[in-house]
């Protein structure tokens, strides 16, 4: 049998030293120089460094000048060879924490063509101030046709990997082109601003008696397009799409102190899932109409039946005087209606989109919370094993 190999002297005591190293009592097998590295490599905690945005460098660097290195190294767990080649940074880091499109970033990745990326840049937002929607095809070509401009290499090929990569250091992201402001009209939007101004000032009118009312279609049934699924599915199918619509209307008044009932249009006079309920017992108003939209007899008959008699004693209550004013979009629907000091005012054309508030959000949000509480309930009623006609 072999005699197994005898450490030095030196390397006994760092192995004795080391309490972290092995708890257990040594033994004779353990002292050998092959143990010795085992236990070594089978204990020994890789450290892992944290990484940092350029914001976050520059606060380090900014705590470094009244603290001393070694302390910020133990707190954050930093190196300090690490923390001394920022300092020696910190011209650059500076420079780069301030640039919206790398603040954020943890590392400087430079592009091989700096004017060819710099270029293209600079024409996105001039095409994205005109309102030009772009997509990921055409800045590839334009990449191209930039290329060719400057007389750059011959070979450059705009690949789906070089954009994601230009996108990322650039802080481009996919948006989905909606609303209508790009049509809107600026200008008749400030001058209507200051006539309403001067309306509800010549009226002596409080922000609770400055009315909005806009109407928006609803597809009632419309399950979400998008979903979660586990990876190994390769595709989420689901149902065909049910477009049933129905018209909802809303009217509020500036201040939210007062919201009228919800008036819903559908295209039945008695739809079936509500023949055993009477309509007066609605949380909402419900018209109908053989297209499920608005037209001129709802609106007046909503005006006189409904907004007028509630807007009164919620200005009673309020103990305001029974002035107020009703602000809709100039859509063929509504007409000009006046019933004492209540009467209805129009927003010029082109403007819904930048100044009619609750075009601002309010009725997009409606609608996403009905999705919400539409999902809740067809998963209650899958638990209590209900049968859903999708």
């Amino acid at each position: 049998m072999d005699n197994p190999p005898v450490l030095s002297l030196t390397q006994k005591r760092k192995y004795w030293k080391d309490s972290s190293i092995d708890t257990n009592e040594p033994t004779i097998s353990s002292l050998t120089s092959d143990g010795l590295r085992s236990s070594l490599q089978n204990q020994i905690i890789k450290r892992h460094q944290p990484i940092f945005t350029f914001k976050e460098k520059l606060a380090i660097l900014q705590r470094l000048e009244n603290e001393p290195v070694n302390i910020v190294s133990r707190e954050l767990n930093i190196n300090e060879r690490t923390l001394r080649r920022w300092k020696n940074q910190r011209q650059v880091i500076e420079v780069l924490s301030k640039k919206e499109n790398i603040a954020n970033h943890k590392k400087n990745r430079l592009a091989a063509n700096l004017e060819l990326e710099d270029a293209l840049y600079i024409w996105f937002l001039q095409a994205r101030v005109s309102g030009i929607p772009i997509s990921g095809t055409i800045l590839k070509r334009k990449a191209i046709e930039i290329n060719d401009e400057l007389g750059g290499d011959k070979s450059f090929k705009a690949s789906d990997g070089r954009l994601d990569k230009w996108k990322h250091r650039k802080d481009i992201r996919s948006l989905k082109v909606t609303g209508e402001k790009r049509s809107a009209d600026f200008e008749a939007g400030n001058d209507y601003i200051k006539k309403l101004k001067t309306t509800v000032t010549d009226k002596t009118l409080d922000r609770a008696q400055v009315f909005n009312f806009d109407e928006t279609s609803l597809l009632y049934k419309m399950l979400p397009s998008m979903t979660l699924a586990p990876k190994h599915e390769s595709q989420a199918a689901g149902f065909k799409s049910n477009k049933e619509r129905v018209t909802i209307a809303v009217c509020c008044n500036a201040d939210g102190s007062f919201k009228l009932p919800l008036l819903v249009i559908g295209k039945s006079a008695k739809p079936r899932c509500l023949k055993d309920l009477s309509f007066a017992k609605l949380p909402v108003t419900y018209y109908s109409q053989k297209n499920a939209w608005i037209d001129v007899k709802i609106f007046t008959e909503w005006f006189k039946e409904v907004f007028v008699p509630k807007v009164r004693t919620f200005l009673a209550e309020r103990d305001l005087p029974p002035r107020a004013i009703l602000i809709v979009d100039n859509c063929k629907a509504h007409t000009y209606l006046k019933d004492c000091e209540i009467e209805v005012t129009f927003l010029p054309a082109n403007v819904t989109s930048i100044i009619q508030p609750l075009d601002q959000g309010i009725l997009e949000t409606l609608k996403r919370q009905y999705k919400l509480d539409l999902i809740k309930r067809i998963v209650k009623a899958e638990k209590k094993q209900i049968s859903i006609t999708y």
